[in-house]
């Protein structure tokens, strides 16, 4: 017997959708902190809230773009 788990494969669009926005978050929230405050002693903090905004934010926006952006992409590709 196999303890291995998997996602229904319906679900692997939104988990796709997820992982993107999450390291999109990830790399531009750190960023623009970082450019914003610089290395401060709550830097961490700072940056930790706004990753989290971020990803709420990010997640529902790929959703809505993504359809868009592969009509363009099949546009552009023909």
């Amino acid at each position: 017997m196999s303890l291995e788990k998997h996602m229904n494969k319906k679900y692997s669009f939104y988990l796709f959708v997820a992982i993107m926005a999450s390291i999109m978050s990830f790399f531009m929230s750190l960023i623009f902190t970082f450019l914003a405050i610089g290395f401060t002693p709550n830097f961490l903090s700072i940056w930790l809230e706004s990753f989290i905004i971020g990803c709420i934010v990010a997640f529902p926006i790929a959703l809505f773009a993504d359809p868009i952006a592969r009509k363009i992409v099949k546009k552009i590709v023909k």
